[in-house]
């Protein structure tokens, strides 16, 4: 999926979206063909399929060290997901609109890419009612090529994303997150209020309920903040389980340790800090945590320890 940024040089277009193609292709036949082909093909298939992915996991390495150069602070996790979402619904897109951003996106041009967008949007808007989604969704891409790099530009979009399309979720958390970046406790508070309220999943509300305390916590609300944080941890451990193989909810679970024992600190922090190690690695041994989230270890260890002393 992102080829452009794996080359040593940057791909034309044609190459680019052309190797995207093939690459998704083999992904959805894998996904397709396990479940239909005979017994004795099977294993072939899928040691194709995790091959595809480890090759799309090294293309997504490459290009937030792409993305990463021209930022001017370093990418959180949930940063580097709403980027990599971008940018692949920008080359999934068939419109002819859309070519010149994807141009732009395939020379490592992440502003002009981004600026691109957000003249679509304006395009869309012009037009009334109708496009509203494709200006929200223009905004939304222009936001997300925005983030690390201009935090005035990225709450721009997002708050004419959020102007266009009132109920999308995750524009809410994307705000509220960025809202706090840039030191407005009081409007992150709000709109992680509204996020609440929107959510339509139990792993939708604690995400929501994540961005409502990490706004409580800056606010000096500590006590406010630990019961939003651990009333979203009971949400995740419920959805975690004791499915092994769902990577993402236990991921969930480690991320909310993580955020408590920061809170509290001291011995209490030391014991959460530990179950998040133990947590992490028991999901390395289980063969489910990523190769891009294997830092978890190393940081949950050494907090355990740093806390314990």
């Amino acid at each position: 999926m992102w080829s452009v940024f794996f080359a040593s040089k940057p791909l034309t277009l044609g190459e680019f979206v052309s190797r995207y193609s093939v690459l998704k292709r083999r992904i959805n036949d894998v996904d397709w063909t396990v479940t239909e082909e005979a017994t004795q093909t099977r294993q072939t298939v899928q040691e194709d399929g995790e091959a595809t992915r480890a090759e799309l996991a090294a293309m997504e390495a490459r290009l937030f060290e792409a993305f990463q150069a021209g930022s001017n602070r370093p990418l959180g996790a949930d940063e580097a997901r709403s980027i990599k979402e971008a940018v692949a619904q920008i080359f999934a897109s068939k419109e002819a609109r859309k070519r010149p951003v994807q141009e732009a996106l395939s020379k490592r041009r992440f502003d002009e890419a981004a600026s691109q967008l957000e003249g679509l949007a304006r395009q869309s808007e012009a037009a009334k009612d109708d496009f509203a989604g494709d200006a929200a969704e223009s905004y939304r891409e222009a936001g997300a090529l925005w983030l690390g790099r201009n935090t005035g530009r990225a709450i721009e979009n997002f708050e004419k994303a959020r102007e266009n399309d009132p109920n999308h979720f995750w524009t809410h958390i994307e705000l509220a997150r960025l809202y706090e970046l840039a030191g407005r406790t009081a409007d992150a508070h709000l709109l992680a209020d509204d996020a609440i309220r929107q959510a339509a999943s139990d792993r939708d509300r604690s995400v929501a309920l994540d961005a409502l305390a990490d706004a409580l916590a800056a606010q000096g609300r500590s006590g406010d903040a630990l019961t939003a944080y651990e009333e979203g941890l009971g949400i995740r451990r419920a959805l975690a389980g004791g499915d092994a193989d769902n990577a993402g909810a236990r991921r969930d679970v480690i991320v909310s340790l993580a955020k408590i024992a920061t809170l509290k600190g001291g011995a209490d922090g030391a014991a959460l800090w530990r179950e998040a190690h133990e947590r992490a690695c028991a999901m390395d041994r289980d063969g489910v945590l990523r190769t891009p989230d294997q830092w978890i270890i190393e940081k949950t260890g050494r907090m355990a320890e740093g806390e314990a002393e």
